[in-house]
C-alpha cells in the first residue's frame, strides 16, 4: 500500500490485488462495508495519520474508490462538513477513540458507476486543434482552474470550479460537446488522470490554448 496526502483535507491510497488478497476483499465487499472493509479503514486512517499527520479525528469522511487496473486501486479520502449527500454510511469504531463515519462513496467495480462531481468537468479530444478551439469558445465563460493530459493517443481536459463559478458549469459544458466527448468527471476519475495520464499543461489549460 502506498500513502500519498494531496492537501490538508484530503489523502490518497494506492491498494495492490496483493493487499486486498491478503485480506480476502473485493471492491464489492468495500462498498458493503463489511466488518473485513471496516478493519482495512481503520489500518488506512491510522497509517494516514502515523505517515503524513492526517488526523481524521471526529470528522466525516468521504471515501471514493475505483479500479485503476486489474491489480489495483485508488482511494481517495476527503474530509467534509457533512454527510447528507453520502451514498452509504460505514460506521468504524477503533477501541479508545470516538466514533467515525466513513462515508462510502463511489466505490466502484467494473458494474458499478461513477457519480460526477458538480464542481468538475472533464472532456476528451482526438487532436490539439478542437482543445484550442474549444478553450476559446469557452475561455470567457469559464473563470476555474484547468489542466491538460494526453492519455491513449486522446487529450483530456480537465476544468475544476473550485466552487466559485459553478453555475457557468453547465454552459461550458454545452460548449465543449460541440468539440469533444464528456467523460466521468469526479474527484476519483481526476486523480487517476492525473496520477497515469502525460500532463501537458498543469495550469490556466483553457488560457493557453486559447491563445494558439
Amino acid at each position: 500500500m502506498r500513502i500519498e496526502k494531496i492537501n490538508e483535507n484530503q489523502i490518497k491510497f494506492f491498494l495492490t490485488k496483493t493487499d486486498l488478497l491478503e485480506r480476502n476483499l473485493d471492491l464489492i465487499e468495500l462498498a458493503k462495508g463489511t466488518e473485513k472493509a471496516q478493519e482495512l479503514f481503520r489500518d488506512i486512517m491510522e497509517k494516514a495519520m502515523e505517515v503524513c499527520g492526517f488526523n481524521a479525528e471526529n470528522v466525516h469522511l468521504m471515501v471514493e474508490a475505483m479500479s485503476v487496473s486489474t491489480d489495483s486501486i485508488i482511494i481517495i479520502v476527503s474530509k467534509v462538513a457533512n454527510d447528507d449527500d453520502a451514498d452509504k454510511n460505514i460506521k468504524l469504531e477503533p477501541p479508545s477513540q470516538n466514533e467515525r463515519k466513513y462515508l462510502a462513496h463511489d466505490i466502484i467495480d467494473d458494474h458499478t458507476e461513477v457519480s460526477e462531481n458538480s464542481d468538475i468537468l472533464i472532456y476528451s479530444f482526438s487532436c490539439l486543434d478542437d482543445v484550442s478551439g474549444a478553450s476559446l469558445a469557452v475561455s470567457d465563460i469559464f473563470g476555474g482552474e484547468s489542466s491538460l493530459y494526453k492519455l491513449d493517443g486522446k487529450y483530456l481536459l480537465i476544468l475544476d470550479s473550485k466552487q466559485n463559478d459553478i453555475l457557468s458549469l453547465d454552459s461550458v459544458s454545452s460548449v465543449l460537446s460541440e468539440y469533444g466527448s464528456k467523460q466521468i468527471s469526479s474527484s476519483v476519475s481526476k486523480y487517476h488522470i492525473m496520477e497515469f495520464a502525460e500532463s501537458i499543461i498543469k495550469h490556466n489549460a483553457i488560457g493557453i490554448m486559447s491563445e494558439l
